[in-house]
């Protein structure tokens, strides 16, 4: 017995034998054929006529090892069987080796990567993950098995850099790689700056972007009486992200919001919602009106009659009344 050799999954194989049959040549006895495939398939009782020879087809749907069986049974129920083993390939090849360069200025991480593929035609899509909830999907063109991807982080910390490399069948390699992220000291109005401008970046309609950003420019504003609005649990800036969660899209939501921690670090919020060092406000002036107590004295010699005592500002009203009436 022979078989078509290579062999990979989903592709058509052929078996092909020859037997003889004691009666001798141009015998009128008839054979069948059963085949086992070695998969937990097999082909039963296959009508040869009085040929003694063979030829039979099967698809495997997995790459491995297989043992196939052909038996060949006489009209009288005499049998002769003969087996072959067979090594099924794989018409695909899993990428793998996948190496991870990671390096950091700043806020900004930038990731160079290599990994090996022997199938040269195949596309690969990269799952990049951040570890801040961020991601990101390049796709490796056919023949290319290196990328580079790079993020800005919007607080301090150690984050877990994740790739994973899947070709066009859905074969798939990772690796991961630590990293050590220091973010710049900045305002809280520069965050919020930088936020306005992300929002620009949207293309929300017109009436939800003039809204953001109007939000935006008034708690930039606020910050000149202290960071509360900034910091405050239900406060302004809760307020717009309950908004922006609403209507803006899950992408859109996810990446203002990578911005957060960037903006509590810089207005100094703790983590009760207090800021610190927080920006006191001016102390408020209260008026209060007085009712005094004064004493009028003519500067020239005057009758006794002509001198008066005003003890409030009730009767020196009515002392003055009485002169303009006479």
């Amino acid at each position: 017995m022979s078989e078509q050799r290579p062999v990979v999954d989903h592709q058509e194989l052929t078996v092909s034998g020859t037997f003889t049959d004691p009666t001798g040549p141009g015998t009128t006895e008839t054979f069948t054929l059963t085949v086992v495939w070695g998969d937990g398939t097999s082909s039963s009782d296959v009508p040869l006529g009085t040929e003694q020879s063979f030829s039979a087809k099967h698809t495997y749907n997995a790459s491995g090892p297989v043992k196939i069986t052909a038996t060949v049974t006489d009209a009288n129920g005499g049998t002769d069987s003969a087996a072959a083993d067979l090594v099924v390939g794989s018409s695909n090849h899993a990428p793998s080796s996948l190496s991870l360069s990671v390096s950091s200025t700043g806020a900004n991480v930038v990731v160079n990567a290599s990994f090996n593929d022997p199938d040269a035609g195949d596309t690969h899509t990269v799952l990049m993950t951040w570890g801040d909830g961020s991601s990101v999907r390049p796709l490796v063109a056919a023949g290319t098995t290196t990328f580079t991807a790079s993020h800005v982080y919007a607080a301090s910390g150690t984050y877990s850099v994740t790739a994973t490399v899947t070709d066009a069948a859905g074969a798939w390699t990772d690796a991961t790689a630590p990293i050590v992220v220091t973010v710049p000291a900045g305002s809280a109005a520069d965050v919020l700056d930088e936020m306005s401008a992300l929002v620009l970046t949207f293309d929300l309609d017109r009436n939800t972007e003039r809204w953001l950003l109007k939000k935006i420019d008034d708690l930039k504003a606020s910050l000149a009486y202290g960071n509360g609005p900034v910091c405050q649990a239900n406060g302004a800036f809760e307020h717009i992200l309950a908004f922006a969660q609403r209507t803006i899209g899950n992408e859109h939501y996810a990446a203002l919001t990578a911005l957060t921690a960037k903006l509590d670090a810089a207005a100094g919020c703790s983590t009760n919602g207090a800021t610190n060092p927080k920006v006191q406000k001016a102390a408020a002036v209260t008026t209060k009106r007085v009712s005094p107590t004064t004493t009028a004295t003519s500067s020239t010699p005057s009758t006794p009659k002509k001198e008066t005592t005003v003890k409030s500002a009730k009767t020196e009203t009515k002392a003055t009344e009485g002169r303009n009436n006479r």
